[in-house]
């Protein structure tokens, strides 16, 4: 959820957005904004802002509504739906789609900016506002084949996870830095920005935290973990924490990614998806389809 002056704002599967008094949890109002929001909603300055994730023939949408009341303010067109959360900062909104990132007026839903990222490239985080400055992460995938590349059989999926950085104003890419490419890099984690050490941090699918100076890119330092997925780390002060798949939490030190300490907090959890085929005998007397 998202707390803002005393009111607890939450979000279903379902599409529904909800606000609680945070004082005793009251319901103060429900707004149904469309079929599925994956994320918490986003307030600023007395808006509430979210966005639907629709299939056609609904066009997805930003939605603004008041915080206080739930009324609808605006409605404003995006080219695609998104899965992440928004982010609202100095006047705009902020979205990270699957195939692009786009800002529009907080006040109005006019569009200021829109920047298309490649069709091989997905978005898989929320905007991360830093200054100036969008971050986010994304995965590019491909076949790579063989000597022969008519050998079909000798095709393997390839990965690459990468972070991104635009400038806020006008969506003009700053930078991009590959993080991992291999064929575990996907699903890396959103960056976190720690101001007072002018770094970006970000995980990758390989279990390894990154961290990135903030002005272009350059890598500092990497830390591999014994898991294979990782949490969104934590920046706070000379420390950042992350959570991994080996049932984990590690501190390792901002300035140089040395480990602090591990502490082992639960088994993690995998998840097995067990899939039977049935066979059976048609008789000849039996029509096809039959049985």
């Amino acid at each position: 959820p998202t707390v803002a002056a005393g009111v607890v704002y939450a979000s279903t599967a379902e599409g529904h957005v909800l606000a609680l008094a945070a004082s005793a949890g009251a319901l103060l109002w429900e707004y149904d904004a469309g079929p599925i929001l994956f994320d918490r909603p986003a307030v600023a300055d007395g808006v509430l802002y979210c966005s639907a994730a629709v299939n056609q023939p609904e066009a997805p949408a930003v939605l603004a509504l008041d915080a206080r009341t739930g009324t609808h303010r605006w409605s404003a067109p995006i080219p695609e739906s998104t899965a992440h959360a928004l982010d609202v900062t100095d006047g705009r909104v902020y979205i990270c789609a699957h195939r692009g990132c786009h800002a529009l007026d907080a006040g109005t839903g006019a569009p200021l900016w829109h920047h298309a990222f490649p069709p091989e490239d997905f978005l898989s985080s929320a905007p991360v506002v830093a200054g100036d400055v969008v971050y986010g992460t994304l995965t590019r995938s491909w076949l790579e084949h063989g000597p022969d590349p008519m050998d079909f059989a000798s095709y393997v999926h390839r990965g690459e996870a990468a972070l991104y950085a635009l400038r806020a104003a006008d969506g003009t890419l700053l930078w991009r830095r590959a993080l991992a490419t291999n064929d575990a890099s996907a699903a890396p984690t959103a960056p976190v920005v720690a101001s007072d050490r002018v770094c970006v941090y970000a995980g990758t699918g390989d279990g390894t935290l990154h961290a990135l100076a903030e002005a272009e890119g350059t890598p500092l330092w990497r830390h591999q973990t014994a898991g294979r997925m990782l949490s969104t780390p934590v920046a706070a002060g000379d420390t950042v924490y992350v959570g991994a798949s080996d049932g984990c939490v590690y501190a390792l030190d901002a300035r140089d990614g040395a480990l602090r300490w591990r502490t082992f907090t639960s088994t993690a959890v995998s998840v097995a998806v067990e899939i039977r085929i049935h066979s059976f005998t048609v008789e000849p007397h039996q029509p096809p389809g039959e049985g």
